[in-house]
Order: C-alpha cells, then sequence, then structure tokens
C-alpha cells in the first residue's frame, strides 16, 4: 500500500485500486464540467471534485472511515426516503408519476423510461460520470390510485431499485408525497465497476432529483 504525502503535515494512506481510481478521474472529470463549468448543479460539482480526489491520490475518505480497504466485494446501497409537501392535490401528483415516462423530466439521474405495459416499464440510468448508462426492466407490484405506488426491478435485473410514493391529502391544495427509493448494486465482477461509483455525493444527487418533483409541479404556480 502507498502512502500519498500532501506538502508537510499530511499523510494518507492508498487505499483504492487503480481501476477504480481510474474509474473515478473518468467521472470525476465530466461530472466537475457539467456541475460547476456548466453551471447545472452544485452537488454535481462536488461529486466530481471528490472523485478526482480519490481518483489522484487513490484514498477514500469514505473507506478510510469505515475501516475498509477497497470494497469491491461488497453490495453498494443507496436508500432514499424523504416527504415533500407539494402545492398540487394528490390526484394530480397520482397521475403525474403513474406516467413513468414523466419520471426523467425531474429526476437527472434517469435518462428515459420506456412504458411496456400497464404495470412493465424498462429503465434506463446515467451511470455516475457519463461514462455509459445502465437499464433495466420494472414492473408495478402496489398500485391504488391517488394514494400509493410502489415498484420494483425485475429479478433478472443487472441492478435491484424499487420504490414507492405515497399520497397524504391535507386539502387546500396541498399534498404530503412521501418517497422512498433504493438502488441496490450487487457484488462480485459483474456489480464491481458500478457499484465504485455509489458514494455519498452520488446520493446526494439522487436525493436532488428527488426532490425536483415539488419544483417541477409547481413551476406552474405563480
Amino acid at each position: 500500500m502507498k502512502n500519498i504525502k500532501f506538502g508537510n503535515t499530511s499523510l494518507l494512506k492508498a487505499n483504492v485500486g487503480e481501476e477504480e481510481r481510474i474509474i473515478s478521474v473518468i467521472a470525476g472529470s465530466f461530472m466537475l464540467y457539467k456541475g460547476i463549468l456548466k453551471r447545472r448543479s452544485l452537488i454535481e460539482g462536488l461529486a466530481g471534485t471528490y472523485l478526482l480526489f480519490r481518483g489522484i491520490s487513490g484514498y477514500c475518505p469514505g473507506y478510510e472511515a469505515l475501516g475498509k480497504n477497497n470494497l469491491a466485494e461488497e453490495n453498494h446501497h443507496i436508500s432514499l426516503k424523504t416527504t415533500l409537501t407539494i402545492q398540487k392535490s394528490a390526484k394530480e401528483i397520482y397521475e403525474f408519476w403513474r406516467k413513468l415516462e414523466n419520471l426523467p423530466l425531474f429526476m437527472g439521474h434517469l435518462e428515459s423510461v420506456k412504458v411496456l405495459d400497464d404495470i412493465h416499464s424498462e429503465w434506463k440510468a446515467k451511470l455516475p460520470g457519463g461514462i455509459g448508462n445502465l437499464t433495466w426492466k420494472s414492473e408495478i407490484v402496489k398500485d391504488i390510485p391517488n394514494h400509493h405506488i410502489g415498484w420494483h426491478s425485475l429479478a433478472d435485473a443487472p441492478i435491484e431499485n424499487k420504490g414507492n410514493i405515497k399520497f397524504i391529502d391535507l386539502g387546500n391544495g396541498q399534498t404530503d408525497a412521501h418517497i422512498a427509493i433504493s438502488y441496490i448494486v450487487p457484488g462480485g465482477i459483474v456489480g464491481k465497476s458500478i457499484g465504485k461509483l455509489f458514494h455519498p455525493l452520488f446520493e446526494e444527487i439522487v436525493k436532488e432529483d428527488i426532490e425536483n418533483l415539488k419544483f417541477f409541479l409547481e413551476a406552474d404556480i405563480k
């Protein structure tokens, strides 16, 4: 294990493998370009800076905090829960979300969602850093009009994605939307390269995407 020295005061132990460092530099450069130079997202810019740091230095603060060295063989899990109070009725939000092809309109990490039939759909997500995309099929597992939508990726999907959104009508045109979304990347060879990019800052990007629902739906309210 190589030590990385910065100036005369800081000594860090490299804990990121060569393959992961290359991926981090490529992804970080692209995210920094989009996030800061293109002024699209501060969070994306910070994520790019973080990836560049871990790629160039070979040091990952997250791994250090967990006392781990290269997490290639472990599952990488993002799980988010949030509640948004939206100035729209439960019926309006339900109808918007139930048309799954609408999701990429406010979720930047999704490239597309193609509806296949009443309950099945094909999702395509952008990998962090713009280095490619990932496609899987999903099905609606719960559908209570104006109240609840739940979905889950199919068993043969390369990534496990599941989530649900519940609508609580507050009256006066207001609704609480309780949203839970998770991504689980399998360990082993298949999920190795993808999983390495599922770090806390990417989780913030997904969280920001979810919160965009409120701003998107309320954009026509003056």
